[in-house]
């Protein structure tokens, strides 16, 4: 399940976890005030076998979300491109596209969307050449793609943004690196203490990251604790 809360306070993005809606709540009275998509009824097959979800074209898929600054709308990134919806209503607001070429729709990966649904981190390339490509939402800029290092596949929750999305924190084996944005220039380099660890956080002040594993320990790094960029000790495990 993924979630997003709104800069107010007020609204609530929630994903199922097949991705195929997105539930938005009003946190004031607790009501479903939108909704995307369609979720099917949930009937176990034979021997209690998960169903399976219908693929859907490019276009219509969503695997990030976020919202605006203002927290009236709600960005839904696709590996076709960003639909920028009314959160209240649903109301499509715009859409763009990463691309015009309809070969090259359904090659780009989102991983990461910033806290105010500005900017878009995607992936693509081919296994063990994948590139991470900054994306402007309003207009579908690109900048620079830059190499993923070694070790990292570049799918799944290992990637996020800072709250003020000027670096990105993703984990490469039994480290975290963080680069400042946009030119992916590295700022450190963390020592995990196993592995396991698969997501990650930065705080709202940008100076604290937490690293989440799939055992439920979770490690907290103080990121301005040192000037150079050779690997940090582990600060406090919880």
């Amino acid at each position: 399940m993924k979630i997003a809360l709104s800069a107010d306070g007020c609204l609530l993005a929630q994903a199922s976890f097949s991705e195929v809606q997105i539930r938005v709540w009003d946190l004031t009275t607790g009501k479903q005030v939108a909704g995307f998509g369609t979720n099917p009824l949930w009937r176990p097959g034979p021997g209690g076998v998960a169903p399976i979800i219908p693929a859907k074209p490019p276009a219509e898929r969503i695997t990030h979300f976020a919202f605006s600054a203002d927290s009236k709308e709600l960005v839904l990134c696709g590996p076709a491109g960003a639909r920028v919806v009314q959160a209240r209503t649903g109301v499509e607001v715009r859409y763009t596209p990463w691309t015009t070429d309809p070969a090259q729709l359904d090659r780009t990966d989102p991983v990461a969307v910033t806290r105010d649904g500005r900017l878009c981190l995607t992936t693509g390339g081919p296994e063990g050449a994948r590139t991470l490509t900054l994306r402007d939402i309003g207009s579908g800029k690109a900048e620079p793609e830059f190499a993923l290092p070694a070790g990292h596949a570049g799918y799944g929750d290992g990637i996020t943004f800072s709250a003020d999305g000027k670096r990105i924190g993703y984990i490469v084996g039994l480290t975290v690196q963080v680069w400042d944005l946009p030119v992916g220039k590295p700022a450190r380099v963390l020592q995990l203490p196993s592995d396991g660890f698969c997501s990650l956080a930065f705080s709202h002040d940008n100076r604290v990251l937490f690293v989440g594993s799939s055992t439920g320990q979770i490690v907290r790094y103080e990121l301005e604790t040192e000037k150079s960029c050779r690997r940090s000790p582990v600060t406090r495990v919880l």
